[in-house]
């Protein structure tokens, strides 16, 4: 409502503004509620207002758009050897810093399995992890085997799950668009 008056008041100043300025008044105030924006303060309730009203009418096209743009190759710095390859990854806490600081309201967690762990086990002892992402309305799932090298860990123990689960949370990132070119040129079998 600040800004709504302050431009009411702005445009009341101008002289070819008068003889709509009653009827202007009532437009923008009925805009402004049919867009859900308004009773402001002081405090940056309006900002809030407005993020939220921005994330909820964000499209993947949107996201896509905002993520693929940025060029993470300057922060790929871990590495692992797959056969005769190597693989380089964007450090876990750098994508999260990335995000936070483009879609600070991104949410991601990882499903349980039916006995409510945090990584899916097959029948041969290996395992993978699910991780679900949402940006503003937008939500994916991306799934990704707990390995070591390009293979299949058997009984993986917490810090292959810990390792698996993060490398997964960053794919999940890569499937909205951010540093989606580390797996065009090389991926690992999945």
């Amino acid at each position: 409502m600040l800004f709504v008056s302050a431009k009411v008041s702005q445009l009341a100043l101008l002289p070819q503004g008068q003889p709509e300025r009653m009827s202007r008044v009532q437009r923008m105030v009925g805009q402004m509620d049919k867009e859900g924006v308004g009773s402001c303060t002081n405090t940056g309730a309006c900002e809030l207002n407005l993020r939220r009203h921005y994330m909820d009418t964000l499209t993947r096209a949107h996201i896509w758009a905002t993520l693929s743009d940025i060029d993470v190759a300057p922060f790929c710095t871990e590495t692992e050897v797959v056969g005769t390859q190597v693989l380089t990854y964007l450090p876990w806490m750098k994508a999260h810093e990335i995000m936070m600081g483009v879609f600070p309201e991104y949410h991601w967690e990882f499903t349980e399995d039916p006995t409510g762990r945090e990584c899916h086990y097959f029948d041969n002892g290996s395992a993978e992890v699910r991780c679900r992402m949402t940006i503003g309305g937008q939500t994916n799932i991306t799934y990704l085997p707990v390995h070591r090298s390009g293979k299949a860990i058997d009984s993986p123990d917490a810090m292959d799950i810990n390792t698996a689960k993060q490398r997964c949370r960053v794919k999940a990132m890569g499937e909205f668009g951010l540093g989606y070119t580390m797996w065009l040129s090389s991926q690992i079998r999945e």
